[in-house]
C-alpha cells in the first residue's frame, strides 16, 4: 500500500508559534518581496503568498498588517506586467489585507484599511473601462478574468467597517456612513455586484457608533439605525432585517454612551423588553440571548459604580431582569455568567448584601433544579466573588481559606479519578477555572490587612505546590503569589521583606518543577527588592547581599528563557542603592560591581538595564560614604557622559549634579574642584526648560572648602577667598540660586590661619565685614557668631609680636557677646605680642573668661596660656609684676582642681625668666613648688626641663635622687607626659 498523502500545506501548519518557523516566515517573506523578479513568479509562488498573507494577518500586530499589504501590492505589481493569470488579484487577497488592519490594533488601522479598499476600488474603475474599449472578440482575456475576480463586494466593506469601529479616529463614525452610503450608490449603478446593504452592513455601522466609548448621543444614533432598519423592512425591503445581533450592538452603544449612566441603563432595558416582546409575538430572529441580558445588566453596573445612584432603585431595575429572564428563558443560553454579575452588583450597591445574595442563590438553585432556565450548580468561582466583595471580616477569611482547601481536595480527586475519562483540553479547563477561584479567594482574605491572614495565604500557597506534585499543573498561578507578596509590603515590617523573599523562592522551585502558570514575573522580584530597600535596618549589609541574591534570581530566570522576568534600571538602582547605605567599603565595590555590569550589558544592546542618573548618584554616594578615593575619578567620568551625545537622553536633575559637585570636591586636587566649580556656576536646564538651580547653600560649601583642601599656604587661601566673593557676586546678582554661608566662610578664615602669610589679617577682616553686610542685607546664617570670632583670632596670634594686632583682635570682638572660646583665643593673641605689661591684660582677660564660663570654670589650658603671658613680658620692669601675677593665677588654677603637669611646669618658666639667681625668695619658691609637684603627681616633661634650665647637672642632687633619669613613678603618677619620656625620644 502506499504511504498516506501530507495533508496540504496552510498557514496553520507552516508558521505555528515557535522561533524556528517564525525565522521561516520571514525568510519567506524577504524572498518574495525581493528576490522573485517581477513577471516571473510562478503558480508555487503565488501559493506560498497566499499562506505568507494569511500568517501575517494572524499574527494581529502592526508589524504583521505592513507586510500583508506589502505581499498584496507585489501581487498587484505581478499582474500589472502581464502575469496575471499567476497573480491572480482576487477580492480575497483584499480581503485578507483589510482584514490584517482590522485585527491589529493599530490607532489608524481605519484610515489604512479604507486605503486598500479605495485601491481596489480605482483598479477595477480603470480595468472595466479598459475592457469596454475592446472588442467583443476580446472579452475573454486575462484581465477580463482578473477583473471579474476582483470585483470590491459587501465583505471587504464589511471588514472596512469592523477596522474603523476598532480605530481610535475621531472621525470613523462619518466616514463609517459615508462607507455605506458609497455602497448603496455603487449598488445602484450596477446591480451585479454583490455590494447592496445588508443587515450585516447596517450592524457593522452601528457597531462603529458602539465603540466610540464615552461619546455623547452613540446610544442614540444606533438606536435611531435600528429603527430605520425596521422600517425599511416593513416597507417591503426584506434584505434588512434587524437581528438579535442588531439589538445587542445598540445595547452595546448604550453601555458605551456618554449620557447618564442610569438614564442608559433605562434606554437599555426598554431596547431588552422590546426584544422580549417581539419574541414572544413569534419573531424568534430577535430573541433575547444571554448577550443581550449581560449587556443590559452592564448598564446597571456602570451605573452603581460611576453615578453612585440609589442603590435600592438600581436593585429593583435588576430584579425586573431577572424577572424577564424567567419569563423568556433565555433563548436556552446559559445564565450562570448573567446571575454572577447581578451579585455583583449587589454587593457593590451596598443595600444588605448579605442577605440579598442568599436569597438569590437559593433562586438559583429553584431555577437550575426546576429547569426552568439554563444554570450551573453553584461553582467555587461565583462563592468566590460573592466573598470577594462581601463585607470584610474574620468569619469572611475562615470562609475562604476553606473553599480554597475544598478546591486543592477536588483537584486532588479529580487527578486520580478522571484521569481516563477527561480530555487534555477539559483538563486545562479545570484548571484554569481552579487558579481563578483561588484567585478570588486569596483576594477576599488579603483584603483584611494583617500579618496574620497574609501566613493563612502563605499556608495556602504552601498546600497548593504540594498539591501540585500529586496533580501536575495545578501548583499556584502566579498571581497568587504576587497577591501574597504584595501584602507583605503593607505589613512592612522588619520580618516582610524576607518573608516575601522565601516565598518568592517557593515559587521558582514550583516552576522548575514543572507548574508553567507557576512563573515568576518581575513584579514579584521588584516588590521584594522594593521591601528590602525601605526596610527599617537597611544601613545593614546583609540585606544589601540580600537584594544583590534578588537581582541574580531575576538574571538566571532570563537565562532559563523565562521572558516574563526582564531586569530593568531600576532594579539595578535598589541593590545599588542598598549598598550605598551599607556605608562598607565592600559593599562599595560590589556596587561598582553592578554599575559595570551594566554598562556592558548596554553595550551588548540591552537598552533596558542602561544606567541612569539615579544609578550614577547611587555609585557616588557609595564611594563618598565610605570616603573611596576613586569618587572624583568616577565622577569625572560621569560627567564626560552626561556633556557627551550618549548622555542626551538622560534626564538631569539638581540631586545628582550636587552628588557630582560632592564626590569632586572630596578630593584634593585642584583639576577636580575646578571641576566642581564648573559645574557649580553653569547654567543647565530640566527637561521642561527649568532651571536646575544646581547650587544651594551645601554645594556651595563644599566648593570652597574643596578649594581650601587643595593645599596650604597663601595660594590656596587667595584662590579659596576668590572663589567665595565670586559666588556672593553671582548670588546678589541673582546667577545663582544661594552663596556660602558661615561654614564657607570659616573654611577660608582657616585657610587662611594656616597660611601665615602677612596679608591674612587683613582678607579675614575683610572676609568678617562682608559677612555682616550680608547679614545686614538679611541674610540671618552670616552672622559673624563668636565661633567665627574664635575661629579668625589664631590668624592674629600668628602675627601676634607685630605692632597694633592685639588691638586689631579687640576690634574683632566688639559687639560679640562673651564667649569663653574667643576669650581663650584672645588671651593666646595677648601671651604671644610684646605689648607692655602684657601680664596685667592676660589676667584681666582670664577673670572676664570665667566670667563668661562661670558654671564650668576656666580650663587648664587657658590658665597655662597666661601664665605664659607672664614668662614672657618683655619690659624688665614688668617681670616684678608678672612673677606676682603668676603666682595668683598659678594658686587659683590650683583651687580650681584644674592644674595639670603643664601648669607647674609653665608657672616655673614664669619663676625662671622673671627673677633672678640672686633672689632670695626664688629658691624658696622652686623648692615648694617641687614638693607640690611630687605629691600630686605632676612631675611631668615641661617641669623637668625647667629644672635643667636652673640646675645644669645638679639636677638629682637637687631633687635627692640617684640619677637624672631615675625620677620615681609617684612622682608623675598623674602627668600625661613622663618627665624621661621625651627625654629619650630627643636622644633617639
Amino acid at each position: 500500500e502506499s504511504a498516506p498523502s501530507k495533508p496540504p500545506a496552510t498557514a496553520h501548519n507552516l508558521y505555528s508559534q515557535s522561533a524556528q518557523t517564525d525565522d521561516r516566515l520571514k525568510n519567506d517573506t524577504d524572498y518574495l518581496l525581493h528576490d522573485i523578479v517581477v513577471g516571473r513568479m510562478t503558480l508555487r509562488d503565488r501559493s506560498l503568498a497566499h499562506r505568507i498573507m494569511t500568517a501575517w494577518r494572524r499574527s494581529n500586530s502592526t508589524h504583521g498588517a505592513n507586510l500583508v499589504q506589502q505581499v498584496l501590492e507585489r501581487m498587484i505589481e505581478e499582474d500589472e506586467a502581464g502575469n496575471g493569470r499567476v497573480a491572480d488579484v482576487n477580492s480575497r487577497l483584499y480581503q485578507i489585507a483589510i482584514q490584517a488592519w482590522a485585527h491589529c490594533g493599530d490607532e489608524e488601522c481605519g484610515r489604512r484599511a479604507e486605503a486598500i479598499l479605495s485601491r481596489m476600488e480605482e483598479r477595477y474603475r480603470k480595468q472595466t473601462e479598459v475592457e469596454s474599449r475592446r472588442d467583443s472578440s476580446k472579452a475573454g482575456t486575462e484581465t477580463s478574468h482578473t477583473n471579474a475576480r476582483a470585483r470590491p463586494d459587501a465583505r471587504c466593506f464589511h471588514l472596512t467597517l469592523h477596522a474603523l469601529a476598532k480605530s481610535q479616529e475621531e472621525d470613523a463614525t462619518e466616514r463609517a456612513e459615508h462607507l455605506v452610503q458609497r455602497m448603496e450608490d455603487m449598488a445602484k449603478v450596477d446591480q451585479e455586484l454583490s455590494i447592496r446593504p445588508q443587515t450585516s452592513t447596517y450592524n457593522c455601522l452601528m457597531d462603529v457608533y458602539a465603540s466610540r466609548k464615552g461619546t455623547y448621543g452613540i446610544g442614540q444614533r444606533a438606536e435611531d439605525l435600528l429603527l430605520g432598519m425596521a422600517e425599511r423592512n416593513k416597507d417591503g425591503d426584506f434584505s434588512i432585517n434587524p437581528d438579535t445581533l442588531s439589538f445587542n450592538i445598540v445595547l452595546k452603544a448604550w453601555l458605551n454612551s456618554g449620557e447618564c449612566a442610569f438614564e442608559s441603563a433605562c434606554r437599555a432595558e426598554q431596547l431588552l423588553r422590546l426584544m422580549a416582546k417581539l419574541g414572544a409575538d413569534g419573531h424568534n430572529y430577535v430573541r433575547p440571548d444571554a448577550i443581550s441580558f449581560l449587556t443590559c445588566l452592564y448598564c446597571f453596573e456602570k451605573a452603581v459604580l460611576e453615578e453612585r445612584k440609589d442603590g435600592s432603585l438600581i436593585l429593583d431595575h435588576v430584579d425586573g431582569l431577572i424577572d424577564l429572564a424567567e419569563e423568556t428563558g433565555a433563548a436556552g443560553d446559559d445564565l450562570t455568567r448573567f446571575f454572577n454579575t447581578v451579585i455583583s452588583i449587589i454587593a457593590k450597591s451596598g443595600i444588605d448584601a448579605k442577605q440579598r445574595t442568599k436569597e438569590l442563590i437559593s433562586r438559583m438553585e429553584e431555577l437550575r433544579e426546576s429547569g426552568a432556565l439554563n444554570l450551573q450548580p453553584i461553582s467555587s468561582n461565583t462563592k468566590a466573588s460573592i466573598l470577594n466583595q462581601s463585607e470584610l471580616s474574620t468569619n469572611t477569611a475562615d470562609e475562604a481559606e476553606q473553599l480554597v482547601l475544598d478546591i486543592i481536595e477536588n483537584r486532588l480527586a479529580n487527578s486520580e479519578t478522571s484521569t481516563s475519562t477527561m480530555s487534555s483540553r477539559e483538563k486545562a479547563e479545570a484548571i484554569v477555572n481552579d487558579s481563578i477561584s483561588s484567585g478570588k479567594l486569596i483576594h477576599s482574605i488579603l483584603q483584611r490587612n494583617g500579618r496574620t491572614n497574609v501566613e493563612k495565604v502563605d499556608k495556602l500557597l504552601a498546600k497548593m505546590e504540594r498539591a501540585a506534585v500529586r496533580a501536575p499543573g495545578s501548583g499556584p498561578h502566579w498571581s497568587h503569589y504576587n497577591m501574597a507578596i504584595a501584602s507583605y509590603a503593607k505589613i512592612n515590617d522588619n520580618r516582610s521583606a524576607l518573608d516575601s523573599l522565601e516565598l518568592l523562592r517557593r515559587q521558582e522551585q514550583c516552576f522548575e518543577a514543572g507548574n508553567k502558570g507557576s512563573s515568576p514575573d518581575g513584579y514579584a522580584y521588584q516588590s521584594v527588592l522594593t521591601q528590602l530597600a525601605k526596610n527599617r535596618i537597611n544601613k545593614k549589609l546583609g540585606l544589601a547581599e540580600t537584594a544583590h541574591e534578588v537581582l541574580m534570581m531575576m538574571v538566571r530566570q532570563v537565562e532559563q528563557g523565562n521572558a516574563r522576568v526582564n531586569p530593568t534600571t531600576v532594579d539595578y538602582n535598589l541593590v545599588i542603592g542598598l549598598y550605598a547605605n551599607a556605608k562598607k567599603r565592600s559593599a562599595t565595590d560590589k556596587a561598582m560591581s553592578l554599575f559595570r555590569r551594566m554598562q556592558a550589558e548596554t553595550e551588548a544592546g540591552n537598552s533596558n538595564v542602561k544606567p541612569g542618573t539615579v544609578t550614577m548618584s547611587s555609585v557616588l554616594n557609595a564611594l563618598v560614604q565610605t570616603k573611596d578615593k576613586r569618587a572624583p575619578l568616577v565622577a569625572l567620568e560621569f560627567l564626560d557622559v552626561v556633556i557627551s551625545e550618549e548622555g542626551e537622553h538622560l534626564i538631569l536633575d539638581a540631586k545628582f549634579l550636587r552628588r557630582l559637585i560632592i564626590a569632586l570636591t572630596e578630593s584634593n586636587q585642584l583639576e577636580h574642584v575646578d571641576a566642581a566649580h564648573d559645574i557649580l556656576v553653569s547654567t543647565r536646564f530640566d527637561e521642561d526648560g527649568q532651571n536646575l538651580n544646581v547650587a544651594t547653600t551645601t554645594s556651595c560649601n563644599d566648593v570652597v572648602k574643596g578649594f581650601c583642601s587643595t593645599g596650604t599656604g597663601t595660594g590656596t587661601a587667595s584662590k579659596a577667598q576668590a572663589v567665595l566673593v565670586n559666588l556672593v557676586s553671582k548670588f546678589r546678582s541673582s546667577e545663582i540660586a544661594a552663596m556660602p554661608d558661615r561654614h564657607g566662610f570659616n573654611a577660608v578664615i582657616s585657610a587662611w590661619a594656616s597660611s601665615e602669610d602677612s596679608l591674612a589679617m587683613s582678607n579675614v577682616e575683610k572676609l568678617i565685614t562682608l559677612m555682616g553686610e550680608l547679614h545686614n542685607e538679611g541674610c540671618l546664617n552670616l552672622e559673624p557668631t563668636p565661633f567665627v570670632i574664635f575661629n579668625a583670632i589664631p590668624v592674629f596670634a600668628n602675627f601676634a609680636t607685630e605692632k597694633g594686632v592685639v588691638d586689631r583682635a579687640r576690634r574683632l570682638m566688639d559687639g560679640v557677646g562673651p564667649d569663653k572660646h574667643f576669650f581663650a583665643a584672645f588671651l593666646n593673641v595677648v601671651a604671644k605680642s610684646k605689648e607692655p605689661e602684657k601680664h596685667e591684660k592676660a589676667k584681666i582677660i582670664l577673670d572676664k573668661l570665667k566670667e563668661a564660663n562661670c558654671k564650668e570654670g576656666v580650663d587648664a589650658t587657658s590658665y597655662n596660656i597666661a601664665l605664659n603671658a607672664c614668662a614672657f613680658v618683655v619690659r624688665p620692669e614688668d617681670k616684678e609684676g608678672a612673677l606676682d601675677t603668676a603666682k595668683q593665677i598659678f594658686e587659683e588654677c590650683k583651687h580650681q582642681n584644674k592644674a595639670d603637669e603643664v601648669t607647674y611646669g609653665t608657672y616655673l618658666k614664669a619663676v625662671r625668666r622673671c627673677s633672678s639667681e640672686t633672689d632670695s625668695k626664688r629658691e624658696s619658691i622652686v623648692e615648694d613648688l617641687i614638693e607640690q609637684a611630687k605629691v600630686s603627681g605632676h612631675f611631668g616633661y615641661l617641669l623637668r626641663k625647667e629644672l635643667k634650665h636652673m640646675y645644669r647637672d645638679k639636677l638629682a642632687e637637687k631633687l635627692g635622687i640617684e640619677a637624672e633619669n631615675k625620677i620615681p613613678s609617684s612622682w608623675w603618677r598623674n602627668a600625661k607626659t613622663p618627665p624621661q619620656a621625651r627625654m629619650s625620644r630627643q636622644r633617639t
